[in-house]
């Protein structure tokens, strides 16, 4: 299992923030789907990883949609060293998962996140 360091930091530049780069990739991204994660995600030509988190109004209140991104970064920052390198990936939920979310824990999110890394075949071996 690989380790990853402590001091990792989730950078401006491991963000995808331009609504033209969620659009692109949108139109041209693979699309892989477990349980009520959506994960789309197409191959750039940086080098490292970058990341996008879109979640619907029918997800539920902004507290509980801010709180499935915030998982989401933190499960990337701390994990950022587990996945290949060199993708542009956009995690949401369906809204159904909004239901049951706010009784999940950290833990059970985590495993359900990386299956879905996993599915993508996008964790190194």
């Amino acid at each position: 299992m690989i380790r990853c360091p402590l001091d990792q930091k989730f950078r401006k530049s491991e963000r995808l923030r331009l609504k033209r780069e969620f659009d692109r990739l949108k139109k041209s991204g693979k699309v892989v789907r477990y349980e009520d994660l959506i994960l789309i995600y197409d191959e750039n030509s940086l080098g490292f990883n970058r990341l996008g988190v879109t979640v619907r109004r029918g997800f539920g209140k902004s507290y509980r949609r801010n709180k499935f991104k915030r998982y989401v970064r933190e499960i990337f920052r701390k994990n950022k060293c587990k996945l290949k390198k060199g993708y542009d990936l956009l995690i949401m939920p369906k809204v159904d998962m909004g239901k049951y979310f706010e009784e999940m824990r950290y833990d059970d999110f985590e495993v359900k996140l990386f299956e879905l890394f996993r599915k993508a075949n996008l964790v190194v071996k």
